[in-house]
């Protein structure tokens, strides 16, 4: 998350990407990655493709990618001072 923040910081400067959350760029990337691990993990072990545990798991993962596309989708310019 660090990593991503950093990078985020470095090579956006003069752009603030549009995050309407507490957390970070990089703390939602940590969490879709963890919700894609388990849902993956999910339909490749459950007894069935349809059993209701995958579907919500793969349903988490869609919501937070609906979070990440407002910040990734465009970035606000960052005022500058005089």
């Amino acid at each position: 998350m660090a990593l991503i923040d950093h990078w985020i910081s470095t090579e956006l400067s003069g752009r603030r990407p549009r995050h309407r959350h507490d957390d970070s760029l990089g703390a939602t990337i940590d969490r879709m990655a963890a919700a894609h691990a388990h849902a993956d993990h999910l339909l490749h072990h459950a007894g069935c493709v349809s059993d209701d545990r995958v579907h919500a798991a793969w349903y988490r993962l869609a919501l937070l990618a609906d979070e990440w596309t407002e910040p990734v989708a465009g970035t606000e310019p960052v005022p500058r001072r005089a």
